[in-house]
């Protein structure tokens, strides 16, 4: 870009340039051009300068571009750790879940082992009533033989 800017600058010099003095010009010092060359010289200094300060102005402005882009840069990094905390963290919480639900499973399943041997325990104790039952009718059957044989005595 540089080599450009200089190139513009050199083609503006160049046609503006006056073609070289004849000796005669020099020789009686024909001041009236010198001065007019002088000043040309100077307006194009002048012009230079004021596009080297605009050039200035604009790579101020394209360095405080780079830095609010490197700003919202760290913005993002920030963001995306942010981001990645947060998936670490739904990530165990989905690990502590998984856990929990399979304690859940293991504890049904020990309830549902307990309830089948309450259901076997309910149905020994109903065997061992209906024995009991059958044992008071024998006993009550006995007891009334007991009192037969004791009032035919």
């Amino acid at each position: 870009m540089q080599e450009v800017i200089n190139d513009k600058i050199l083609a503006q010099l160049k046609i503006r340039a006056k073609p070289p003095l004849t000796n005669d010009e020099r020789v009686t010092g024909d001041k009236s051009n010198i001065y007019g060359d002088a000043s040309g010289i100077w307006g194009d200094a002048s012009r230079i300068f004021g596009s080297v300060s605009r050039i200035w102005g604009d790579v101020s402005n394209i360095s405080g571009d780079v830095s609010q882009i490197s700003g919202d840069v760290s913005n993002i990094r920030g963001d995306v750790s942010n981001i990645s905390g947060n998936v670490s963290r739904i990530s165990g919480n989905v690990s502590r879940i998984s856990g929990n639900v399979s304690n859940i499973l293991g504890n049904v399943s020990r309830i549902s082992g307990n309830v089948s041997r309450i259901r076997g325990n309910v149905s020994e104790v109903s065997g061992n009533i209906s024995v009991i039952s059958g044992n008071v009718s024998g006993i009550s059957g006995n007891t009334r033989d007991i009192l037969e044989v004791l009032r035919n005595t």
